[in-house]
């Protein structure tokens, strides 16, 4: 089965039957559990998937099924990035997903990838608040160095600046961090937006 066409398009959720039909590209004839798509409404075209997926992210992206408890550890957030695009196909492919590894809900990337993945901000005019380096043992367990960064907007800086400097902190950050310990290492960002931001947004 193709993730892609096994996902809901409104709200990144992943069912166990395939949604849009066989071709995923028909109406989803069965509710959607986690948002409530109306079967042939809410998915039946490019605009109303938008309208429906802003409208769940609007009301506060709950939980819809009233007969099936939402997964465990579920974070709506996380789960739009199953919704194709540059910003979320990036970090699903090269990105580590540490709720299996150190129980939260977040992304680490190894150098290179930390790089582009701030190359993407920047063009995207989003700011990197911050970060925290990961390392990971000979067992294979991930575990946080507690060395991090962090970067404060500065009074009338617009909102460009703000993430070019930010950004710019970042990288400096990683690189020298790199050079200082000569270890291999992987870090975990945060964005200036949440991906609900982000589709909200355009962006």
């Amino acid at each position: 089965m193709d993730d892609e066409k096994a996902i809901c398009r409104i709200c990144g959720f992943k069912p166990s039957e395939r949604p849009g039909g066989e071709k995923g590209s028909e109406p989803t004839y069965g509710i959607c559990k986690c948002c409530g798509a109306e079967p042939g409404h809410g998915d039946s075209s490019p605009e109303a998937i938008k309208s429906s997926r802003e409208k769940w992210i609007r009301e506060g992206m709950a939980w819809r099924s009233k007969t099936e408890p939402q997964p465990e550890n579920w974070d709506p957030e996380w789960q739009l990035l199953n919704i194709p695009g540059e910003y979320s196909d990036f970090i699903r492919k090269n990105g580590i997903y540490l709720q299996p590894k150190l129980g939260v809900a977040e992304w680490a990337f190894g150098r290179g990838n930390a790089l582009k993945y701030l190359d993407i901000l920047r063009a995207k005019k989003i700011p990197c608040l911050g970060g925290d380096v990961i390392a990971e043992g000979k067992d294979g367990a991930f575990g946080y160095t507690h060395d991090n960064w962090h970067h404060e907007k500065g009074t009338g800086d617009s909102q460009e600046k703000y993430a070019n400097d930010s950004i710019a902190k970042a990288i400096k950050y990683i690189k020298n961090y790199q050079e200082k310990t000569g270890g291999e290492y992987y870090y975990v960002m945060v964005a200036g937006l949440r991906p609900s931001e982000m589709l909200l947004s355009g962006r």
